[in-house]
């Protein structure tokens, strides 16, 4: 006699082998293997505003949240951490490519990196006055985002209307006395380019910002800067 399974929908679990953030109409759909750490540190980096869609297959999101910068950086970030790929018109929308220009420096970074490494071997300060452990360990953390980050989509140039910061880009920025000047974000001294280091706080601005961000300093110096233009 034929008998016939029935498993209660209760106990089905959408499993994917896919690792990757795409656009679905206006939404953002985050999908990974099953893992509830995963799980956890999505739900925790967005507030909790995403919504598992079976039919989609991952969890989704409103695609509108990458307009702002906080979103958009731990979105890049969760997807450095754990391997995930921008596919299509998500990777603009949140700023997760490399132009061929920007590619260069971020080559030229890594490879500035690892000389550094190779020479603050000694346990002492840095030449900035940090504990060398402390520098290289940061320095290791930089390299490590970096690699995650060459595995982002290549355009030939920045689309058109696209000004977000991505990786190796020149960001041109206005002080308030008027003065500007371009930058890029790197960890070490590139030759050709004025930098500023990801470790401070106006590097972390400038990391996930856009055209137009103003942003004002607390303390020090620097009192505030605004992004004037982002090039390749």
């Amino acid at each position: 006699m034929l008998m016939m399974l029935f498993i209660p929908m209760a106990w089905v679990v959408y499993v994917t082998t896919d690792s990757s953030i795409r656009l679905a109409g206006n939404s953002l759909v985050i999908r990974f293997p099953k893992n509830p750490e995963f799980n956890r540190e999505l739900r925790r980096i967005t507030g909790g505003h995403v919504l598992f869609d079976y039919r989609l297959g991952g969890y989704r999101m409103d695609a509108d949240e990458l307009e702002h910068s906080t979103v958009r950086e731990s979105l890049r970030g969760f997807a450095r951490r754990h391997g995930l790929s921008f596919q299509g018109e998500a990777c603009v929308r949140a700023g997760a490519f490399l132009t061929v220009n920007a590619v260069e420096r971020v080559r030229a970074e890594i490879k500035a990196i690892e000389d550094m490494l190779r020479s603050t071997r000694s346990i002492g300060l840095s030449t900035r006055g940090e504990d060398v452990e402390t520098y290289r360990d940061q320095l290791g953390g930089r390299r490590r985002d970096l690699y995650s980050m060459r595995a982002w989509p290549r355009l030939s140039s920045r689309p058109a209307g696209c000004g977000l910061v991505t990786p190796g880009s020149l960001i041109r920025i206005r002080y308030p006395d008027g003065e500007e000047g371009a930058v890029v974000v790197s960890a070490v001294d590139l030759d050709g380019y004025e930098r500023v280091s990801p470790f401070t706080e106006l590097g972390q601005v400038l990391t996930s910002a856009s055209v137009g961000q103003h942003h004002e300093f607390k303390g020090g110096l620097l009192r505030a800067v605004r992004v004037v233009a982002v090039d390749d």
